[in-house]
């Protein structure tokens, strides 16, 4: 479940700024490179439309890590389960309820029996947090959850 507090529509609306700016600045240098191959004055600098009708002087910028923002996500704990003891058909864990061994050896977690039912150990599947997490953060907290078990 996402929970981005508008940083979708947010980043997006700063890519297309940018695209926009990015397209009225090459017709610009259009413009000035065929006037200055026929002798005319280069023409005025065009204006920015996110800027106060500013001048732009330059080309535009691409947008920043700095100026876009990080979505944030519900921890997928309360969905993530296995289907089927010994296999991966069918589960939403994002490790396949493996742990990594020494030397890259991957060794599938156990499983015990809860009342009338079995479940994987995993600790991503058996985790119940109600967490807000970064996007990118997803692999490193998957991997300290996997060291720690």
């Amino acid at each position: 479940a996402e929970e981005d507090d508008d940083a979708t529509e947010h980043n997006d609306r700063k890519q297309r700024e940018w695209e926009h700016k990015n397209r009225i600045w090459d017709a610009f240098v259009q413009r000035r490179t065929v006037a200055v191959n026929d002798g005319d004055p280069p023409p005025a600098f065009p204006c920015n439309p996110y800027d106060n009708n500013k001048p732009m002087r330059r080309a535009p910028q691409q947008p920043t890590k700095k100026q876009l923002k990080r979505p944030r996500h519900l921890c997928p704990c309360v969905n993530n389960g296995c289907m089927m003891e010994g296999s991966d058909a069918g589960s939403s864990c994002p490790m396949k309820c493996c742990k990594v061994g020494e030397g890259g050896d991957t060794e599938r977690y156990g499983w015990i029996q809860e009342g009338n039912m079995r479940v994987c150990q995993c600790p991503l599947c058996r985790c119940p947090c109600n967490k807000l997490f970064y996007a990118d953060d997803f692999q490193r907290i998957g991997l300290a959850l996997a060291m720690k078990a």
